[in-house]
């Protein structure tokens, strides 16, 4: 890949080598419409934060220390173990419309603000496409950021996001012009459903970008990496 922003601190932008700091910009406004998860991708996992705060439980609750000691343990193994956990906090605290309520309560309008990548809403002010969120959070959660950043659409906890991709295309054959964004495998799933329709001439293009938490240390066959800082993205859409 080849660095269209120099790394600094957790702003960078690189791409693979048919993209130049000229015609990604071009690729971006073209988008008809974006694809994006939530967590790690646009912000500071609300996920975590939900759990960290005990959100729809309380930290001398016994589940709760039993949840939170199991998740310690097995944390570092990766995102496919993060979100299995995050499935079991789901199923243990947020599984009534009450807690789901503390949850959206939890997230104000400053919270949300506070947890944001720097740029992330500037960058959105400037692309032109169809916003979706593809997230396994809850839907009162990604309706809070989804409102927030002028999203029309969102999905919540998508266990597979493979299905809400293909349903999309399916229920929009005039988009044609896609762009994904993540930082898992789970997010690759709807970049490859994108990238079957675009070889079978069912949609025009697919741009896939990766948001990293190290510079060009992780492994992903997205188009675009950038840091968790989209000031890099905004800097190239304002110069071309």
């Amino acid at each position: 890949m080849r660095i269209l922003r120099p790394q600094q601190g957790n702003l960078w932008v690189l791409a693979k080598e048919h993209l130049t700091v000229e015609s990604l910009p071009r690729r971006l406004r073209a988008a008809d419409v974006c694809l994006s998860d939530l967590d790690d991708t646009d912000c500071n996992s609300p996920a975590k934060l939900l759990t960290s705060h005990a959100i729809g439980t309380h930290y001398w609750s016994p589940r709760w220390l039993d949840w939170a000691v199991r998740n310690f343990v097995v944390q570092r193994n990766g995102n496919g173990v993060e979100s299995a956990r995050w499935d079991a906090y789901v199923q243990r605290f947020l599984s009534t419309a009450e807690r789901r309520q503390e949850a959206k309560r939890f997230f104000t309008k400053e919270q949300v603000r506070a947890t944001l990548f720097p740029g992330v809403a500037a960058f959105y002010q400037h692309l032109p496409a169809v916003k979706v969120y593809v997230t396994r959070n809850i839907e009162e959660v990604v309706e809070s950021y989804a409102r927030e950043l002028g999203f029309t659409e969102w999905h919540g906890e998508e266990q597979c996001k493979r299905v809400p991709v293909e349903r999309y295309l399916k229920e929009h054959p005039e988009q044609q012009h896609y762009l994904v964004k993540g930082d898992s495998e789970e997010d690759f799933e709807m970049l490859e459903v994108l990238r079957s329709y675009q070889k079978r001439k069912k949609i025009e293009s697919v741009l896939g970008i990766y948001c990293a938490q190290r510079f060009f240390k992780e492994k992903h066959n997205f188009d675009v990496e950038i840091g968790r800082d989209y000031r890099g993205l905004v800097e190239l859409l304002n110069a071309h």
